[in-house]
């Protein structure tokens, strides 16, 4: 008699990458856009676009989808710097797919040049080594396995999503996933058929 095991090693870094949990949505959200849309919870993803501007798509209580523009300001003052961000309603819909297309609409009439050159996934930028500083900002979060050979465009990915609270929460839905399957697991073994 022949078993035929699959091993697959997990770390902290599998956790983020499309290999996941989020595997289905990943791959559903790269179908739909060529920007670089980052997921942050179940129906919520961000795109950044400049330092200081950023797309936030979620679903609101009646279940609509709704995209916000985000805008952080900064104050300089004379002993510290003041800090806020204020929000902008872009546009509602029924679908998260009609959501982020009308969104990446909105990106390439008013962004145009970064739409074409630097907001798409395939950008060079993003296939290059990641930096010093964005790995040692990931190690030190404990993002990173040493392992893997990471991208710039990987670790602002990452660094997107520990921004914006996607870290916890991708953390809370693989605990969730493996609860499920050690509770129907249990069932399985003590089921008589």
């Amino acid at each position: 008699m022949r078993i035929d095991l699959d091993f697959k090693e997990f770390s902290l870094m599998d956790v983020f990458s499309a290999d996941s949990v989020t595997e289905e949505q990943n791959t559903s959200l790269y179908a739909i856009t060529p920007l670089t849309w980052v997921r942050v919870g179940k129906y919520d993803c961000v795109l950044p676009i400049t330092k200081k501007e950023t797309i936030i798509v979620g679903k609101n209580e009646t279940s609509q989808f709704f995209a916000q523009i985000r805008t952080n300001h900064t104050r300089e003052g004379k002993t510290k710097n003041s800090h806020w961000s204020s929000t902008k309603e872009l546009l509602t819909h029924d679908t998260l797919t009609s959501t982020i297309q009308a969104c990446d609409s909105w990106v390439s009439t008013n962004y145009a040049i970064l739409a074409r050159n630097v907001l798409r996934r395939t950008s060079k930028w993003r296939q290059k080594s990641a930096s010093p500083a964005q790995i040692s900002f990931l190690t030190s979060r404990g993002m990173l396995s040493g392992q893997k050979v990471v991208t710039c465009g990987m670790a602002s990915d990452l660094i997107t999503r520990f921004k914006f609270g996607g870290v916890g929460k991708t953390k809370s839905a693989v605990v969730e996933k493996r609860k499920e399957e050690k509770r129907v697991g249990k069932r399985v073994k003590g089921s008589v058929l």
